[in-house]
């Protein structure tokens, strides 16, 4: 396993993609930075702004960089052969697939570090503090670090059990496309709901033969437990809700979906890999 890891590091860190998805995650940090600075720029009359707004909200974007990276890294262990030489050589497919599993998390890790780093300096030099306390401030970031935990292990079960891979990669963007825009559909949804059955916050809505009703809810009972049970759930819908810097009310819930979505992938990579002939 050792000799598995330093290997599968060593490469990681030589790769071009990783190098350019690493510069990417600390040009857009800095690219949002430098969009608050020419704010308060151009508006010194204004109070300048923290940065607790777009901190937290490295995983709405990582989702997106992780899978290109994954799926590349692991997709090229088949087109070079490297994969099968492993089981050759005498390690066993579970070392294999675990060794994976911990290099695409630390990888997805250290790009989330490098998009806080920049959002750290300059939030507590050229800013004003973050109004988030520092405590609340760590204990964000670290679900968020879960939920890219959860990520990587869905997406290196995707990359380990097909073996081509320019399939690998376009499964990879497609699935985190569509899971990036259905959970932002449901957080959203459900965000437009809340204001709906606010207090005072009902909608008029006007029938086609001029009646005016009140209608405090887009949802019925069932579809509202089945989005709120999809915005804990998904990852994309967990990013979202950490955006603001503001540790979520189902956090606990969502800590525990993600463990789940953990194991489930990991444990069904390991036992399909096991069986998988490798041609």
């Amino acid at each position: 396993m050792i000799n598995l890891l330093d290997a599968g590091f060593s490469k990681l860190f030589k790769s071009l993609i990783y190098r350019l998805a690493a510069l990417f995650c600390l040009l857009y940090s800095l690219f949002l930075v430098a969009t608050r600075i020419i704010d308060s720029i151009s508006y010194p009359d204004l109070p300048r702004t923290t940065l607790d707004g777009i901190i937290s909200s490295g995983p709405v974007m990582l989702q997106l960089i992780a899978p290109v990276f994954i799926s590349l890294f692991i997709g090229r262990e088949y087109s070079d052969q490297t994969m099968r030489n492993k089981i050759s050589v005498g390690h066993s497919r579970i070392d294999i697939y675990l060794s994976n599993l911990i290099i695409s998390v630390v990888g997805s890790l250290i790009l989330y570090v490098i998009y806080v780093i920049p959002m750290c300096i300059f939030g507590y030099t050229y800013f004003t503090s973050f109004e988030t306390p520092i405590g609340k401030l760590i204990c964000v970031q670290l679900i968020g670090m879960v939920i890219m935990i959860a990520v990587a292990s869905l997406y290196n079960m995707i990359s380990i059990l097909i073996p081509n891979k320019a399939v690998t990669a376009i499964l990879s963007l497609l699935a985190a496309f569509v899971i990036f825009m259905f959970g932002m559909l449901v957080h959203v949804s459900l965000e437009e709901d809340k204001i709906a059955r606010g207090e005072g916050g009902s909608v008029l809505i006007v029938e086609d033969n001029g009646e005016e009703n009140e209608d405090k809810s887009f949802m019925s009972d069932t579809e509202r437990k089945v989005f709120e049970f999809l915005d804990v759930v998904l990852p994309s819908s967990q990013a979202v809700n950490m955006s603001n810097s503001n540790i979520p009310s189902k956090w606990e819930k969502m800590v525990v979906s993600d463990i789940v979505i953990i194991v489930l992938t990991s444990a069904a990579g390991i036992i399909v890999f096991r069986r998988k002939d490798l041609k």
